[in-house]
């Protein structure tokens, strides 16, 4: 599942970049732009609009990612149990923060670059719609997966103290355990993130959609997309957390850290799997133990959501990228 993941996370944005002289004869059909009247007027698919949609995704990437750094790091410091006290976990909240952005900024540009292609290219082939967002989430997370994967593996590990900067993370997991445990937990992040990114823009581009067919047929202000995207937010947040918390104990793991109770020595074994380390979670601490920091993820998913779509929309409107 790693090597196909890398694999096409290489190859999947200069596949759909090389798909864009073909597309060009479907301008008429590709991106969809509002007219003042509220009808559909068509945005041809350039390689200009590719580099626009990324660059306002890596924005927003950054954005959400120092907007909600500390709460994360509050969220994953209970799921994985390494704060003792309250001063313990509330000890350094950016810690971490400047190595995450610098993985989460190149990873939203490849989301970006493989969600809003796919998703114009799919649309001209008259597909469902929900379908068309569920198709393109799938391949943008894949494609951003090489980058984002071991972002999280060294963010969850700075955040729990068991590394104190970017570069020395790196230099012990590579020096311990090879350059695979940068990817430890892979199999738990693409369970957690393809689902989480599928239900995220279905249920944003859904009601989006909904609200101005429904509600008004004017622009959607900010306000209002950052309503929608916190809704989206919510749901997601309770429904995915028993794999947030799997994927965290995971991470935290492959990068050396003391989980359950081990000490950092003992941990240095072997990764377990998705599974196994769901159900000795389920037989050692319960099941309630899998929604650990639900409801600090249900408030961090709303204000994510809320951040990011903002920040995206705003974004997109500055570059002259139309949202459809």
């Amino acid at each position: 599942l790693r090597r196909c993941s890398m694999s096409v996370s290489c190859i999947l944005p200069l596949l759909l970049l090389l798909l864009l002289p073909r597309t060009s004869a479907l301008q008429q059909h590709t991106s969809v732009q509002e007219a003042p009247s509220g009808s559909l007027v068509q945005q041809p698919l350039t390689a200009d609009f590719v580099v626009r949609s990324a660059i306002a995704g890596g924005f927003a990437g950054m954005t959400l990612e120092l907007a909600l750094y500390p709460l994360d790091t509050i969220k994953t410091r209970i799921q994985t149990r390494q704060a003792s006290s309250r001063k313990e976990l509330f000890k350094d909240l950016f810690k971490g923060s400047l190595g995450a952005c610098a993985g989460i900024i190149p990873s939203s540009i490849l989301f970006f670059m493989a969600y809003e292609p796919a998703k114009k290219i799919l649309r001209a082939q008259e597909i469902n719609t929900h379908l068309v967002n569920f198709i393109s989430a799938t391949l943008a997370v894949v494609s951003s997966s090489i980058i984002q994967i071991p972002t999280d593996v060294l963010k969850v590990a700075m955040q729990n103290h068991v590394h104190d900067s970017l570069s020395q993370g790196i230099s012990h997991i590579i020096r311990e355990r090879g350059v695979s445990a940068l990817y430890s937990g892979s199999r738990a992040w693409m369970l957690l993130h393809i689902p989480r990114l599928q239900m995220t823009y279905m249920i944003y581009e859904g009601v989006r959609h909904r609200y101005k067919k429904v509600i008004t047929p004017r622009e959607i202000q900010p306000w209002e997309d950052s309503c929608i995207g916190a809704f989206q937010g919510l749901v997601n947040g309770l429904v995915l957390t028993p794999i947030d918390t799997i994927r965290s104990r995971i991470m935290l793991q492959g990068a050396g850290g003391a989980v359950g109770g081990k000490t950092r020595k003992e941990a240095v074994g072997k990764s377990e799997g998705v599974v196994q380390v769901g159900m000795k979670i389920f037989k050692h601490e319960g099941g309630a133990a899998l929604f650990l920091g639900a409801p600090q993820r249900m408030v961090w998913m709303a204000l994510r959501g809320a951040v990011f779509f903002t920040a995206l929309e705003l974004a997109k409107k500055t570059l002259g990228v139309s949202s459809s």
